[in-house]
């Protein structure tokens, strides 16, 4: 399913989208006023910079990331440009947990008095001790994926932009065909409901004071 790039959302400092798949999932809260907005756009600032918990925030099911250095340790401190992530999918009982990497291309952060913003942009890579360098995804290396948290005003939104999604063939036959369709239910719009729980999930503030105490 060929989707028309001329619908692809222009998201200032997003990669353009020039062949392939994308989607554009965005989710959006209306706070009372600003400063409650701000004091929620902080909250959810650094849960999207905390990796290690996405699942915690967003009750997310398919999925658990995983934050690494380029070398490949685990690390708990805060994210950086170049650092990598596994995501860890349960895929069924006979395949078991199936991992993907991905490294972080650009981080970067906007803050003005009516406008905030925080993007993380991540690009399929290879197992950080894989000497043969493979794409470890079903996306190919020229895909990207960006999340962002966004304050205009008094309204929040989250958002998960993907673009340029092609499958990843540089593998072994079987790998060819486990990505031919694992990437084909993405672009028919299976994995964009998996981000909008993402994306409802992160901008979940119920039951916590916006009051900053």
């Amino acid at each position: 399913m060929k989707k028309n790039i001329n619908s692809c959302k222009l998201v200032p400092g997003i990669p353009a989208q020039t062949e392939g798949g994308f989607h554009d999932t965005e989710s959006e809260k209306v706070y009372e006023n600003i400063v409650e907005a701000k004091y929620a756009y902080q909250l959810l600032k650094m849960r999207l910079l905390d990796i290690n918990h996405w699942q915690d925030y967003c009750a997310m099911s398919f999925a658990k990331f995983r934050l690494y250095n380029t070398k490949g340790s685990f690390k708990e401190s805060v994210l950086s440009r170049h650092d990598l992530v596994r995501i860890n999918v349960y895929a069924s009982p006979e395949l078991g947990t199936i991992y993907y990497w991905v490294k972080i291309s650009d981080i970067f952060f906007e803050e003005y008095e009516e406008f905030e913003r925080t993007v993380i942009i991540f690009i399929p890579t290879s197992h950080p001790r894989n000497q043969q360098s493979e794409i470890a995804h079903f996306y190919s290396s020229t895909s990207s994926s960006a999340f962002v948290i966004n304050r205009r005003g008094n309204i929040l939104s989250a958002a998960v932009y993907g673009r340029n999604e092609t499958p990843n063939l540089d593998t072994n036959f079987l790998g060819k065909i486990k990505n031919r369709i694992i990437s084909f239910c993405a672009v028919v719009g299976l994995s964009k409901v998996q981000w909008r729980n993402f994306t409802d999930g992160i901008l979940n503030t119920n039951g916590i004071s916006m009051s900053g105490d």
